[in-house]
């Protein structure tokens, strides 16, 4: 499996672990009762569960752009130092971005968000 294709399985397993983090984070807050309900009771669980909530959103949204391009590269056999790089610096920046956004680190959140953006846009122009 190529670079590209194992940055995409970090980042799908990423998605993972956020989801049952904020899973966790919202039913240890609201209680067992809760968790298992129909939770027809919108949760209120706090602002590191609401963070946890945007970057969950935020990861699903960069994985609808980061996916394709990640198969378009590995079926096209089009891999390059640029794209393995772009893909390399993809996947940490949204390691950080995770955690900065739960910690609730706004500024270095939001450089970490850039540096994906740019690692994915590597990717991009690598394909060309």
């Amino acid at each position: 499996m190529g670079t590209e294709l194992s940055m995409l399985l970090y980042t799908t397993l990423l998605a993972f672990v956020l989801i049952v983090v904020h899973a966790t984070v919202v039913s240890l807050k609201m209680g067992i009762p809760w968790a298992f309900s129909n939770r027809s009771e919108p949760a209120h669980a706090g602002e590191t569960a609401d963070r946890l909530k945007r970057a969950v959103e935020n990861h699903k949204e960069g994985l609808i752009f980061f996916a394709p391009v990640a198969l378009i590269i590995a079926i096209g056999g089009l891999s390059t130092p640029l794209t393995v790089l772009g893909a390399q610096i993809y996947f940490f920046a949204r390691v950080a971005h995770a955690l900065t956004y739960a910690a609730g680190i706004a500024y270095v959140r939001s450089v970490a968000w850039v540096a994906g953006i740019v690692g994915f846009l590597m990717m991009v122009v690598g394909i060309f």
